[in-house]
């Protein structure tokens, strides 16, 4: 089931992809449609100007799924940064917080112990959500300081946080239904404040 759910992926020639963005929460609606939001670029033309991705996303993973499939959809295409988004559909299916952080910190470390070149990892916060998704603020609040913590003690400059929680939380830490209309999925807003949050960094890696 998981190597089928994998194929969702993309399917392009591994040397066209510069950066992976590797969105696996199933956040995204659609490949293509979310790599425009995000105003990157599938690759196909062969034009030098724009910042290609290969998005490796499998609609309601977890982190224990990420992990299962990390060397094959991540790790062996040798991308040169890695964008995480990951543990919305952990928590909606009863995961406690110390669970998902667990594993994602797990993941973090498999990426940056990995031999050839190491990519430096984007990790996103956990998008805020509402409790009838079987996501509360408060369990996503926990889960977010959870993998900070761990982050910070890490001390790895190549390892970066971006803060995609309280740049769509409202006043009571749930999504806001003009950039989530159902509560779990961005919209075109909710994507453009995803990419505002995102260049700084890809600019200062140089990306």
């Amino acid at each position: 089931m998981l190597g089928e759910r994998a194929q969702e992926g993309i399917s392009v020639r591994d040397a066209q992809c510069g950066i992976l963005l590797d969105i696996l929460q199933g956040v995204t609606r659609g490949d293509a449609h979310g790599a425009q939001l995000l105003g990157v670029q599938l690759p196909a033309a062969a034009d030098g100007d724009h910042l290609y991705a290969r998005l490796r996303r499998c609609g309601g993973d977890t982190s224990r799924g990420v992990g299962y499939r990390l060397k094959g959809d991540v790790l062996d295409l040798q991308p040169k940064a890695v964008v995480l988004l990951i543990g919305t559909n952990d928590l909606g299916l009863g995961a406690e917080p110390e669970v998902v952080a667990k594993n994602v910190t797990q993941i973090i470390r498999a990426l940056r112990a990995a031999g050839g070149p190491q990519p430096p990892v984007i990790v996103c916060k956990v998008m805020p959500s509402d409790a009838s998704k079987q996501r509360p603020a408060d369990k996503i609040r926990r889960l977010n300081e959870l993998v900070d913590t761990a982050i910070a003690e890490a001390k790895d400059p190549q390892v970066i946080r971006v803060d995609t929680f309280s740049i769509f939380a409202d006043e009571n830490g749930n999504a806001r239904k003009e950039e989530f209309p159902d509560l779990l999925h961005p919209n075109p807003i909710g994507y453009g404040k995803w990419r505002a949050a995102l260049e700084p960094v890809f600019g200062k890696l140089g990306l």
